[in-house]
């Protein structure tokens, strides 16, 4: 895979010279992931006085280790999704490039403020050549594309409402408008926009999964069929309150609070605590991880 993020022909769409050092924008954006890292420190660690220990068996930590892996892999999913957003607003990024770039960045959503990641993306796009502009849009693009994917999710929350309902009519009304939507936006957009929304759609359900799998480690009824698509359901929901509230790094606070009301009818309240207190906690060594990977994946050249 070639290592250069961009195509090295001068004409290129979406290059630009620039009279700053792009060595120095790289290191900004960089700077900005790593605060990222500081903040997730000082959250873990006030995380793990909330946690009740009593409530897991030893072998529950591994599990839950092993979803924090799956979560932080899932990660790529974001970072190819972006990818296919570069290509469609004529940035000819590298799959490398991109994936490192996301990486570096993605930490930074839990600094305060909620702008971090995008900020910390742009200054690493603007270092590696390519124009403010488009860099900009990929960011309403990218926002856009996971509220549309987050919203389906609410046909799959419909038991938590009507619980008679069942679910083979949620769940063929989620397949239907996926694909409408799918179908939609490739007729409109392009493929690569279509492909992007995809990968959203398919990033929320692994995470709605790893969260349903970790309550039931706290006692939260979440694994049965009739009970797991309800609390994936409700954890896209949550996530994507969290994503839209202005300010809150990451959804902190907010997503636990729409959880702990969504979910009463799968266990007590010291459960459903417990289990969005270590939801978060596999998210963000999720996170971790990912932008652990960043370091692995860095390209030999960032410009040219």
């Amino acid at each position: 895979m070639d290592d250069d993020p961009l195509h090295q022909s001068d004409g290129e769409a979406g290059r630009v010279k620039l009279p700053v050092s792009k060595t120095w924008l790289v290191k900004l954006g960089t700077a900005i992931g790593l605060a990222g890292v500081v903040f997730v420190g000082f959250k873990l660690y006030a995380y793990s006085h909330q946690i009740d220990a009593n409530r897991l068996a030893l072998s529950s930590y591994a599990v839950l280790a092993v979803l924090a892996i799956v979560y932080g892999s899932a990660n790529t999913l974001l970072g190819v999704a972006w990818l296919n957003i570069l290509h469609h607003l004529g940035l000819p990024a590298s799959s490398r490039w991109s994936l490192w770039a996301y990486a570096t960045s993605q930490l930074a959503k839990y600094v305060p403020g909620n702008i971090f990641q995008f900020a910390g993306r742009q200054v690493i796009g603007v270092g590696a050549g390519f124009a403010n502009a488009p860099l900009g849009k990929s960011i309403l693009y990218e926002l856009a594309l996971l509220c549309l994917a987050a919203c389906h999710f609410v046909t799959l929350g419909a038991p938590l409402l009507l619980p008679g309902l069942g679910l083979t009519a949620p769940t063929a009304v989620f397949l239907v408008v996926v694909w409408a939507s799918f179908a939609l936006l490739d007729w409109f957009l392009g493929r690569s926009c279509a492909k992007a929304f995809l990968l959203y759609v398919a990033f929320l359900f692994v995470s709605g999964a790893v969260f349903a799998l970790v309550a039931s480690y706290s006692g939260v009824a979440s694994t049965g069929l009739q009970a797991f698509l309800p609390v994936v359901s409700a954890f896209v929901v949550a996530w994507m309150i969290g994503l839209v509230t202005p300010g809150i790094p990451a959804g902190l606070g907010v997503r636990e609070a729409v959880l702990i009301v969504l979910l009463p009818a799968f266990g007590d309240e010291p459960s459903i605590v417990t289990a969005v207190l270590l939801g978060r906690i596999v998210t963000v060594l999720g996170d971790t991880l990912f932008y652990a990977s960043g370091y692995f994946i860095k390209p030999s050249q960032t410009a040219k």
